[in-house]
């Protein structure tokens, strides 16, 4: 759909799914917020199998996030709210600006070409946004501006995707930008609600 203008490779693909997969969790924190940290810990470990096994890298810090999050989740009266919501933006941050230093990290041992540090970054973009919606209540936001959040960081870190990250030469980027236009719109109209 996306129109890729060569061979898509097998760890794009394992990003792609990963990615799927984390978008289900963002659904599931919109909807129903009270499972959401179960639901992105259950998307990581559901993952973790196929993921690694494709990307070459042990499952252990993959396994560490989902026990973390869930430990987060049962002792959240105990922790400061804050805390979750910027691990997971530190997490994706770093991951946007320091590919290969994040990939080293979690031990991938195939050989990332462009393509697919490309969907590596666009999947911890997810981790910024999801990251920015769980902050901003704990700065005093409602839940309307909190999506205005989510949806306004992604709009602008999927047109990153396009431009700077040099998507165009990668994929047709009309979808992508289609996204943007979707979230971009979605998130100024929560902000004026």
């Amino acid at each position: 759909m996306y129109e890729f203008k060569g061979e898509i490779e097998e760890p794009t693909l394992a990003f792609a799914k990963f990615n799927y997969a984390l978008q289900i969790a963002h659904a599931i924190n919109l909807l129903m917020p009270e499972y959401g940290i179960t639901a992105l810990a259950t998307a990581i470990f559901v993952s973790t199998g196929e993921f690694c096994g494709k990307l070459k890298s042990p499952r252990a810090p993959a396994l560490a996030w989902s026990a973390t999050l869930l430990a987060l989740q049962h002792y959240k009266d105990s922790v400061p709210a804050w805390v979750l919501p910027a691990m997971l933006v530190a997490s994706g941050v770093h991951g946007i600006f320091f590919i290969d230093q994040a990939m080293e990290m979690y031990g991938i041992s195939v050989p990332l070409s462009k393509q697919s540090k490309t969907m590596a970054k666009f999947v911890n973009s997810g981790f910024v946004a999801l990251g920015t919606f769980l902050l901003a209540p704990t700065l005093g936001y409602s839940s309307a501006q909190a999506f205005g959040a989510y949806a306004l960081v992604y709009t602008a870190l999927i047109i990153k995707m396009c431009t700077i990250d040099g998507g165009a030469e990668l994929f047709n980027v009309a979808g992508g930008y289609a996204w943007a236009a979707i979230f971009g719109s979605a998130g100024v109209a929560a902000l004026m609600a």
